[in-house]
């Protein structure tokens, strides 16, 4: 299929020779859009005099893969919305997670594909770790006949946004791959921009001449399910008002928490959720921060302004279309381009992400006084995000509601306090049978295995609620496995989440044990990863013997980063492992979705 041909001469590309130029200009159009790829990819790689290179030859096959890094799904959804496209222009592509292939296979393809989501503060999906690590790896191997473009999800709230598809290019453009053209970072509301990005994947190949389109039959097993999830009436751009039905504290008198269970009716919704599954909801900014900002600005309440071809109010646009709690860097280096404030300079200077954790929109007006007309303002703010919730319900047993656990978030700084956006709404600003925007986004990351597998949940906090739903579910399926649970917060008698409900699975027999790791009510504090550590011969014997599931929820940056490590730790020492090895049968695990994270 190709040929081997040797460089010479400065590669022999001697353009002011006669013969060589009208060889050239002979070529067919497809010839010619081929070599001029080539030429671009071989000026990039700087390869050297003697260096051989692999040529396709004629008639042979552009191979083209989609691959995506995906956490939550939406990754995955837009690489299986990008093949059927493809498919639909009669070119094929290969689709494929991260974790499906090895790097040596993409030395096989021409043209390379991404979309990659970041969570947290940069981290990449898990089922993308290993290979972005090889792939930046010396065990990489060159990738000059490949051209590539990432699509990048990410949240602009924080500080490493889009990092995933950031570090996928540079691994690509480091191995001499060619962008075929910019990488397209996206935003939470990335859907507008997701299309437009697989429209013109679609236009430009359908300008090349691939050698491998094809008419498409309904059983082409490249082509991609479009079943990806339960179609609905409602969805993220057509949210259901669902009915808020309790909203009830379940952390006691004196805790440091302030924890909510939350039922929300979803009848006539025609939703359908599964244990693992987020709720989107679409809050409303407070009408109290929406005045303050406004006076801050000194901009008219009253006026009117045009916003992504709509007129609305500006105090109504402030409310419910823009982001108000939420900081970023690139907003305050906005900002400070107007109000030139050298006390905020300094502060972008030094501890800028310190800034950020603690304070507001309003925060700047206060710390770092201007004004602005309205069309400053809203060039500062970013639309408004939806908050994602694990759910914890499963539709077996609650129907028609939606359950969840919500901490009451709020931040102090010395302007006062800064509540969080959609807890905050929820819980003190609507009242019963009140209504609140919502729609269901799958995860297909964190699903429940087989009714007969053991399970090991680790979730403390308001981690804990996906794990009521797998009990639930379970329970209502009369499932067979084995479910261990390790959950933690501060103190027992305030803090222990769902004590009664936990009680009658254990007595049922559902739950086969449960260990506790309450932090504060001892001298030294004692966290999940303790109990992990404490239970360790039985922890590896259900990994190992019985072949168990784990699962982990909850905070990215500290606890499932303890976690981990803690695995890793009773890996080595029950299973007689290396460090190497330890990591190699968690990766396994991993791979098998044997180990499933749903941490923010």
């Amino acid at each position: 299929m190709y040929k081997t041909v040797t460089l010479i001469n400065n590669y022999g590309l001697q353009f002011a020779e006669p013969e060589l130029l009208e060889k050239i200009i002979k070529l067919p159009d497809h010839e010619l859009n081929w070599l001029s790829g080539f030429c671009a990819g071989l000026a990039k790689s700087k390869l050297n005099p003697q260096q051989s290179i692999q040529l396709p030859e004629q008639g042979s096959v552009a191979k083209v893969i989609v691959l995506y890094a995906s956490q939550s799904g939406n990754a995955q959804l837009i690489a299986e919305t990008l093949q059927l496209k493809l498919g639909e222009a009669n070119i094929t592509a290969d689709l494929k997670s991260c974790e499906q292939i090895k790097l040596k296979q993409l030395k096989d393809y021409s043209l390379l594909f991404i979309i990659a989501a970041t969570h947290g503060e940069g981290e990449a999906p898990d089922n993308s770790i290993d290979f972005l690590e090889l792939l930046h790896s010396k065990k990489a191997p060159a990738l000059a006949q490949l051209q590539h473009a990432v699509l990048a999800l990410g949240d602009s709230s924080y500080e490493f946004f889009c990092q995933t598809g950031k570090d996928f290019e540079q691994a690509l453009l480091n191995l001499n791959s060619t962008k075929l053209f910019q990488r397209t970072d996206c935003d939470v509301d990335f859907e507008e921009q997701a299309d437009q990005w697989i429209k013109d994947v679609v236009s430009k190949l359908e300008t090349m001449d691939l050698g491998n389109k094809q008419t498409l039959t309904t059983s082409n097993s490249n082509v991609a399910s479009t079943s990806l999830q339960p179609k609905m009436a409602y969805d993220k751009k057509h949210p259901y008002m669902a009915s808020v039905l309790t909203v009830q504290k379940i952390t006691g008198a004196g805790s440091i928490k302030d924890t909510y269970h939350v039922e929300l009716s979803i009848e006539n919704s025609g939703f359908q959720y599964s244990a693992g599954d987020f709720i989107g909801i679409w809050a409303i900014n407070q009408a109290q921060l929406v005045s303050q900002i406004l006076q801050h600005a000194k901009v008219d309440a009253d006026q009117t302004v045009s916003f992504k071809d709509d007129v609305y109010n500006i105090a109504d646009l402030l409310s419910t279309k823009l982001e108000l709690t939420q900081l970023n860097k690139k907003l305050l280096v906005a900002y400070n381009d107007i109000a030139e404030n050298k006390q905020l300079t300094s502060i972008l200077e030094n501890n800028v992400q310190q800034y950020i954790e603690k304070h507001q929109f309003i925060d700047l007006f206060i710390d770092f006084p201007t004004t602005l007309n309205v069309e400053q303002l809203i060039a500062l703010l970013s639309p408004l995000k939806p908050r994602l919730y694990s759910i914890a319900s499963s539709q077996q047993e609650a129907e028609d509601e939606i359950h969840l656990t919500i901490n009451a978030v709020s931040e102090s700084n010395a302007n006062g306090i800064r509540n969080g956006l959609a807890s905050n709404y929820l819980i003190h600003q609507l009242k019963e049978n009140e209504q609140v925007a919502i729609y269901i986004d799958t995860n297909p990351n964190f699903k429940l295995p087989d009714h007969d597998n053991n399970i090991i949940l680790i979730g403390p906090g308001t981690g804990i609620a996906p794990f009521r739903s797998f009990l639930q579910e379970r329970d209502s399926l009369k499932a067979k496995g084995k479910n261990w649970i390790f959950f933690g917060n501060p103190n027992f008698n305030t803090d222990f989440l769902y004590q009664a409900e936990f009680k009658k699975y254990l007595t049922s027999g559902l739950l086969t044990r449960i260990d506790l790791a309450f932090s504060r009510d001892q001298q030294n504090k004692i966290y999940v990863q303790d109990k992990l550590l404490e239970n360790s011969a039985q922890l590896w014997h259900w990994l190992d013997v019985e072949q168990a599931s784990i699962y982990v929820c909850g905070d990215i940056k500290r606890m499932a980063k303890d976690v981990e490590k803690t695995l890793l730790t009773v890996i080595q020492n029950e299973g007689g492992k290396t460090e190497v090895e330890a990591k190699g049968y968690l990766k396994y695990l991993r791979k098998n979705k044997r180990y499933q994270r749903d941490v923010y």
